[in-house]
């Protein structure tokens, strides 16, 4: 018999944020103790999608919220993936340019594919925005996400006719 999701708005909301949360839990990899990230899919244990961080970012706040993780298990993932975008150099080509992340990266933090997408930027952006505004209170997880949010230099990404460009390396 075909899998089918609930039918129900409410049924279908719950399910949605318990089959996303499981995702983004089994592709959840500490990198040491220190870092960590998602992986883009199961299958290639060392490519991370930069959109893919942002919608992690989200749907970790959304397991708190749930109960599907402890909030401390969160703050602690959350900030593992802060600290691993942390560290990479979006400055000087190894991880990204002026400021933009490049789109794939390797699970240690390292260059996969050096190019920049402006549109996974923004994807990632806003789960950083999002964990800026859940932690609103939290120094240290404020710091962190401004200290990224701040970092691309958004005059390089326009276009000739001042239209953000998609993308560039």
């Amino acid at each position: 018999t075909p899998f089918a999701p609930p039918e129900a708005d409410a049924a279908f909301l719950s399910w949605l944020k318990w089959a996303s949360f499981n995702f983004f839990d089994w592709n959840y990899v500490d990198v040491d103790g220190q870092r960590g990230t998602v992986l883009e899919y199961y299958a290639d244990e060392d490519k991370v999608s930069l959109s893919g961080m942002g919608y992690a970012y989200a749907i970790y706040i959304i397991a708190a919220e749930e109960g599907f993780l402890s909030s401390e298990e969160v703050r602690r993932r959350v900030k593992a993936m802060l600290q691993w975008q942390m560290e990479q150099n979006w400055f000087d080509g190894s991880g990204g340019w002026h400021g933009f992340p490049h789109h794939y990266f390797r699970v240690d933090g390292s260059n996969y594919w050096p190019d920049v997408s402006t549109i996974d930027w923004a994807m990632c952006a806003a789960g950083i925005r999002v964990v800026k505004q859940y932690y609103s209170g939290d120094p240290e997880m404020i710091q962190m996400a401004e200290t990224l949010l701040d970092r691309p230099d958004w005059t390089v990404a326009l276009a000739d006719n001042d239209k953000i460009a998609m993308g560039f390396h």
